[in-house]
């Protein structure tokens, strides 16, 4: 009796320590409203904005730096729209650039959620990867799955996510 405690403590104690050495990897969350700053190539500053993105497929980028284009603003639906003031085109996705910031953000947060694959997991921050049409990337989240960055090394674009608090 002794004998067969001593093995059922031994193995239960060893099943909590390899259970606890290893922490699940968050999902990225789709479901957010976010502002972002764009860098491309050494251009820190090339765009702010605010961006809405939901987990249906849809998503909003309203330009709100450089002051030239302030207001202009991209949705995604089953469609893309472009507006400023009182002007607002739909356009066919096929002709707009895949490297432009519109673009990546939709290819790159879309390609993600259908079939990113998860490279790694410190604890702090899960890495994310892939192929989208925009081209290869690297989305990181941190430790809730809030998307805090997304790079395109391709066409040299970084986009950094600042939450604000609620």
């Amino acid at each position: 009796m002794k004998k067969a405690f001593c093995v059922f403590a031994c193995v239960t104690i060893l099943f909590c320590l390899a259970g606890c050495t290893g922490k699940t990897p968050p999902t990225p969350q789709f479901d957010f409203t976010s502002e972002i700053s764009v860098s491309l190539g050494e251009d820190t500053n090339f765009l702010k904005g605010n961006l809405v993105s939901s987990s249906q497929g849809t998503l909003s980028l309203e330009i709100t730096t450089p002051d030239e284009i302030r207001g202009l603003t991209y949705k995604w639906r089953k469609n893309l729209n472009v507006s400023l003031q009182d002007i607002s085109v739909e356009v066919d996705k096929g002709y707009f650039p895949k490297t432009s910031v519109p673009s990546a953000l939709y290819n790159v947060l879309f390609h993600v959620q259908r079939s990113g694959e998860f490279q790694d997991f410190d604890g702090d921050i899960a890495t994310f990867t892939g192929r989208s049409e925009s081209g290869d990337y690297t989305l990181k989240t941190d430790s809730k799955g809030k998307i805090c960055e997304i790079s395109l090394e391709e066409i040299n674009m970084k986009i950094k996510f600042e939450y604000k608090q609620k």
